[in-house]
Parts: C-alpha cells; sequence; structure tokens
C-alpha cells in the first residue's frame, strides 16, 4: 500500500489559531469518522481486522471517554461508554493479523 498523505502534525501556533467552532477542517473530519467507521466494521465483521483497526476506534472511545469523565462536556446518563470500553477491550483480545512490520500488541 502507497502513502501519498503526509501526516498531520499540530504546532502550538495552529492550536492558537484554530477556530473555536470549527478546529478541523471539514476534509480531516470527514476523513477521521471514516476511518473510525471503517475500523469499527472491521472489527465487527471483518474475519483479520488488523491492530490498526483496534486503534482507531479506541483513539475514538478515548476521545468520547475524555469528553465525558474528565472535561464533562457531556453526560453518559445510558452508560454506553462503559460498555464501549469493555467490548473495546474484548476486541483487543481477539486475534487479528499481523501488521507489516511482524508486531502485534
Amino acid at each position: 500500500m502507497k502513502r501519498n498523505q503526509r501526516q498531520k502534525r499540530y504546532t502550538l501556533i495552529d492550536e492558537m489559531m484554530a477556530s473555536p467552532t470549527e478546529p478541523l477542517p471539514q476534509e480531516w473530519r470527514t476523513y477521521q469518522l471514516t476511518r473510525m467507521y471503517a475500523g469499527l466494521s472491521n472489527l465487527e465483521q471483518a474475519d483479520n481486522p488488523t491492530p490498526d483497526d483496534w486503534r482507531v476506534v479506541s483513539d475514538a472511545v478515548n476521545l468520547v471517554e475524555t469528553l465525558v469523565l474528565e472535561m464533562k462536556v457531556c453526560q453518559d446518563d445510558s452508560g454506553l461508554l462503559m460498555d464501549a470500553i469493555t467490548a473495546l477491550a474484548m476486541a483487543g483480545a481477539r486475534p487479528m493479523s499481523v501488521s507489516l512490520d511482524n508486531t502485534c500488541f
């Protein structure tokens, strides 16, 4: 697989100049949400989900956990956050295909 995109990096200036209502350009948000959806779909249905699938879903759950528990931006009255954390831990225990550099977690 050929990588044609450079990894995005953020500097202090980027943070200081970021919009409070639109911190990421729409194209970046769409890309990230698409990766999260695809990773979740692969963990649920694929015969051989990859460690990257687990990582991207883990990032999403960690983000929600930060917003709910630490920043208290929103509430989880239904308790679904803990269900997601538990499901992610179980998915991490499921055998996954080895990444290209032959490392697993």
